[in-house]
C-alpha cells in the first residue's frame, strides 16, 4: 500500500512536470511570457503577520523576566539529583 502512494505521488509529479514542460515549450518563442511563466512558478507566497513588533516584545519579556506570568505544571515529573550526597 504504501508502494502504491509513493508511485501515485511520482506519477502525478512527472504529469505535473511534463505539462509544465509543455506549456514552457508551446510560449518558448514569446520571451516575456516565457519568463513571466517562470516567476509565476517561483514566486515565494507572503505570509504577512497581524502581531505588532511591540506586542513580540512584550509577550516574550513577560515569558523571559515574568515568573508570574509563566504557568508551571507541577503535576509534570521531574526527577532531581542530589549532588551533595556524593
Amino acid at each position: 500500500m504504501r508502494n502504491d502512494f509513493k508511485d501515485f505521488c511520482k506519477n502525478k509529479l512527472l504529469d505535473f512536470q511534463r505539462r509544465e514542460r509543455k506549456q514552457l515549450y508551446d510560449i518558448g518563442n514569446n520571451a516575456s511570457m516565457f519568463w513571466r511563466k517562470i516567476k509565476r512558478t517561483y514566486i515565494k507566497p507572503c505570509i504577512h503577520s497581524t502581531i505588532t513588533a511591540d506586542e513580540w516584545y512584550t509577550y516574550f519579556g513577560k515569558l523571559l523576566y515574568d515568573t508570574d506570568a509563566v504557568e508551571i505544571d507541577n503535576n509534570e515529573n521531574t526527577e532531581f539529583i542530589d549532588v551533595s550526597a556524593n
